[in-house]
């Protein structure tokens, strides 16, 4: 499904913002 690659991909996106 679409909806847990765009979780995944937010989370990988709010990792790199963080660092």
């Amino acid at each position: 499904i679409a909806s847990l690659a765009l979780i995944v991909a937010g989370i990988i996106g709010l990792k790199l913002s963080t660092h």
